[in-house]
């Protein structure tokens, strides 16, 4: 266990690497070990407080909390590993524990295989009289999806093994248990392009699955629903797929389907209208409900269009209507895409149920490679705070936005971007303290060197200052030059240069406003020119940036990109207005290693260093 005073992480190269729960509790995937973060926007506190290892062995693959899971003022969460098992976890209270409480093993392959668990999904409704059981369904590598059942057995959690199917040598994707028409229907998508329903008899196994196809044109990523409050017997299921649409399908309902006016031969069905898919209803579930044997239809409702890339993630949610708080809430749908966006989605009641666009956030230009998963902000927080939409980019990075409302002064309701936490997605390599301890420096084989200190807006707790280098070879080690006024420091990658990078005063101005340092400390210290006779550009520069054609990162003397208010700097400001100039080159005879670099001292910088 790792209890620390500042944790520095980005998340895993996953598809679900974090999960946002009540509280503001958001629980993470970061290397092999569970993070968790408290997040509470706008409030200042958005940092990873606690992070667990030693349990999985492996990559963690996805998190889920189990919902309504109100175990002591504590939640259950899971999470699935590459090492072939999940876990269960007790996380929460005021200190934020987070604890192990059950391991699912044996169902894909074992350790020596490495049989990777890369979906998961549950549902924490009452099964067979047991009020603190769970159902769990899990999906592999190893071409099978298992399904489990959780009971609390005092003093400890039992886990079985339900049942299993095989996916003929296929994957299943973003896997939900739907607790519908008094079953428990498990959908998953597949690479294919197919919607894949099972219905699970109660629970007790997998009666058989019917494939949904004539949908998608590339395998289906994510799935989400939600019951229509407003349309009692319905539901809606979206699929977000690698063909950049997502599709809308309509649960419904069919409680007499022997004496209704319906045709169609097996699982086929038509009303006359569209054609739909048919799906039984378990007989005993069913009769014990009081609802008589019956049928559940599924049919295509909607397609959205809207990204220019593979969609990787769906989320409905719930807000209140702008025009008052007594409304009904207003139902949403949250995509994000590779193309770096996310998309909110709302219904038009005056356009028969049409989906349009409503909001849209993201990033333009740059070098991303989009987003693997957007989440919208839990209803609790919803409530008390207003809406944030939270994005994890596809190298693990987390991007937060806030909705702020014109109100009276006449100005449009835009989102804001904020801080979040975040750190390198890659091992450390090498750290250094500035030589005045205001701030530390990290390298990574992630490519890139990060400043992080202490911030005055956070209440004095750690956050991400500045990207100094980013660099297209993997960073070894890193030092702070004796002689340079706590100004310059050298790297090493795996090449033969040694580079020098000198803080522009930009860096020191963000340091001053944001930072909790004593202002007397070096690091604070802004250059000068020598004397008031010479020009601007003989003072150091403000900021850097990498020209569009180059490689190098060249000092700037405008002043546009400071740091307009004390707070730390968002994903999008640590990419392009703190980069450090470049001060020197030095190329070394051979590949520079961690310990060749690792110096004391350095020569002075002088103008004709190479």
């Amino acid at each position: 266990r790792i209890y620390s005073e500042y944790i520095s992480a980005n998340l895993n190269q996953c598809a679900r690497p974090a999960d946002w729960g009540p509280d503001g509790l958001l629980l993470c995937a970061v290397q092999s070990c569970v993070g968790l973060a408290r997040l509470a926007p706008p409030g200042p506190e958005r940092r990873l407080v606690r992070l667990v290892g030693g349990c999985h062995t492996a990559s963690v693959t996805a998190v889920r909390w189990v919902a309504d899971s109100d175990h002591q003022q504590r939640r259950l969460g899971l999470s699935c590993s590459a090492d072939g098992t999940a876990r269960l976890w007790l996380a929460g209270g005021p200190d934020c524990q987070l604890d192990s409480l059950a391991c699912l093993s044996g169902g894909h392959g074992s350790q020596t295989t490495l049989e990777n668990v890369d979906g998961l999904a549950v549902d924490s409704g009452v099964l067979h009289g047991e009020p603190t059981g769970a159902l769990v369904a899990t999906a592999g590598s190893d071409h099978r999806l298992v399904l489990w059942r959780l009971v609390n057995s005092q003093p400890a959690w039992s886990v079985s093994r339900v049942d299993d199917i095989s996916l003929g040598g296929g994957f299943a994707f973003g896997l939900r248990l739907i607790r519908f028409n008094n079953s428990v229907l498990l959908a998953y998508g597949d690479d294919d392009g197919a919607l894949n329903l099972a219905e699970t008899a109660g629970g007790e196994a997998i009666r058989r699955v019917i494939r949904v196809s004539g949908g998608h044109q590339d395998w289906v990523r994510d799935i989400d629903w939600v019951e229509l409050p407003d349309q009692e017997g319905c539901a809606l299921i979206a699929t977000a797929s690698q063909d950049s649409t997502v599709r809308l399908w309509r649960l419904e309902r069919l409680p007499d389907y022997d004496n209704a006016a319906v045709t169609g031969k097996g699982d086929n069905y038509s009303d006359g209208k569209r054609p739909a898919r048919l799906l039984d209803v378990d007989r005993q579930v069913a009769s014990e409900a009081g609802v008589g044997f019956g049928r559940i239809a599924i049919r295509l409702e909607s397609v959205l269009q809207g990204h220019d890339s593979a969609v990787t993630s769906v989320r409905f949610f719930s807000v209140n209507d702008d025009d008052g708080a007594d409304r009904q809430p207003q139902l949403r749908l949250l995509t994000s895409s590779m193309d770096r966006s996310l998309v909110v989605w709302q219904p038009q009641a005056d356009a028969g149920g049409l989906w349009l666009e409503r909001d849209r956030v993201g990033s333009l230009g740059g070098n991303q490679l989009g987003f693997l998963l957007g989440l919208p902000s839990p209803p609790d927080l919803l409530s008390a705070g207003g809406q944030s939409l939270l994005a994890c980019g596809f190298n693990g990075a987390l991007s937060l936005w806030t909705r702020v409302e014109g109100g009276e002064t006449g100005e449009a309701t835009r989102w804001r971007p904020l801080g979040c936490f975040g750190g390198h997605s890659a091992p450390v390599e090498s750290i250094a303290w500035s030589p005045g301890g205001a701030y530390l420096l990290s390298a990574s084989s992630d490519q890139t060197c990060r400043a992080h200190g202490p911030c005055r807006r956070l209440g004095g707790r750690w956050g991400q200052l500045a990207r100094p280098q980013v660099h297209g070879y993997d960073m070894t080690a890193l030092a702070f030059l004796d002689d340079s006024g706590c100004r310059v420091y050298a790297s090493a990658a795996e090449e033969k240069p040694v580079r020098l990078f000198r803080a522009p005063n930009g860096f020191r101005t963000v340091l001053a406003q944001v930072s909790n340092a004593d202002p007397s400390c070096p690091e604070l210290k802004r250059s000068e020119p020598p004397n008031p006779t010479d020009s601007a550009d003989s003072a150091e520069p403000e900021y850097a940036q990498v020209p569009s054609l180059g490689l190098s990162n060249q000092p700037m003397q405008s002043t546009t990109s400071g740091s307009e208010e004390a707070a730390p700097p968002t994903r999008r400001s640590l990419q392009a207005k703190t980069l450090w100039p470049m001060a020197a080159c030095g190329r070394r005879s051979a590949s520079c290693s961690a310990t060749a670099a690792r110096f004391n001292r350095w020569p002075p910088v002088r103008a004709d260093a190479s």
